[in-house]
């Protein structure tokens, strides 16, 4: 197989096997990035609801009847205000955890191409020493072929030689 045959298909399959892996990252990240938001929800909703326990809506007198103190009401508004904070500080962690990751992604993908041009560049100089020797060779082999033919037609004229001065 030609050496750049060789070279133009790791290439090929080197893009597309880098694509179908940023591919799947991407897809990774999006999956993550939902089942997170869909917990955070349900988190928010829940401390919602426990906050509403205390608050009826009663359909024929139109309006919402307060069943709660002042006491509960302040205690619940501030758990809604703790989970509010929570939920700050888990979407800032997870966005930092997150900046992290796809800093170390790059990273590795940076060292990826890094390692794939140093490959490339030691392709190519094999490719070219091969190519020397190739010329070398050829060369060499010419010269000693050229030297068998002139050790065989040398060889004839002395057989030729020694028929003439043969009596027989």
């Amino acid at each position: 197989m030609d050496v750049n045959n060789m070279a133009a298909i790791q290439q090929s399959v080197g893009s597309d096997t880098l694509a179908l892996i940023l591919h799947q990252v991407k897809l990774s990240t999006e999956k993550k990035n939902k089942a997170i938001t869909a917990k955070k929800i349900r988190a928010a909703r829940s401390q919602l609801e426990k906050l509403a326990c205390g608050l009826f809506w009663y359909p024929t007198w139109n309006h919402l009847v307060y069943t709660l103190s002042f006491a509960q009401l302040s205690t619940r508004s501030e758990l809604l205000n703790q989970s509010q904070s929570q939920l700050e500080s888990g979407t800032q962690e997870y966005l930092t955890r997150h900046g992290q990751d796809l800093d170390e992604i790059r990273g590795l993908w940076t060292a990826i191409v890094r390692r794939r041009e140093a490959l490339s560049e030691l392709l190519s100089s094999e490719e070219k020493t091969s190519n020397q020797l190739e010329i070398v060779r050829e060369r060499d082999s010419a010269a000693s072929l050229a030297k068998a033919k002139s050790d065989c037609e040398e060889q004839q004229r002395n057989i030729a030689t020694l028929d003439q001065n043969m009596p027989f």
